[in-house]
């Protein structure tokens, strides 16, 4: 029962802002932050500490840093709904390796697999 309402909670979450989501940047974040959240889901897994905070932490921090970089390229700006999504990527990460039970490292496969994806139909 608790996994069918995290997933009916996070199939929510991605419904509500639909339009937002067919945007390819926003795509990108979402699967950046998985892949980035898997890895360190497994990282902290494996130092039996925090499996939450590094799933959250990395992933955020570098969906900061990101933006960031953005800021200093032409016609560009400091995204914090980038950002956002960033961390719901990494969100989704956690939620499916801790409360599905799909390990941390195929959440990195599919992250990274669909980035590639999304960068190579550009």
């Amino acid at each position: 029962m608790k996994k069918l309402i995290l997933l009916s909670f996070l199939m929510l979450s991605f419904s509500g802002s639909s339009q937002e989501w067919n945007h390819k940047s926003r795509v990108r974040h979402f699967t950046a932050g998985a892949a980035i959240g898997g890895l360190g889901y497994e990282f902290g897994k494996a130092q039996e500490e925090n499996r939450l905070l590094w799933t959250m932490g990395p992933a955020t921090v570098v969906g900061i840093l990101k933006e960031v970089v953005d800021v200093s390229k032409p016609d560009n700006h400091f995204n914090t709904s980038d950002i956002l999504v960033t961390s719901m990527g990494a969100d989704f990460s956690y939620l499916m390796s801790e409360f599905i039970g799909v390990p941390g490292y195929v959440m990195v496969g599919f992250g990274t697999v669909n980035l590639g994806i999304s960068l190579q139909f550009q």
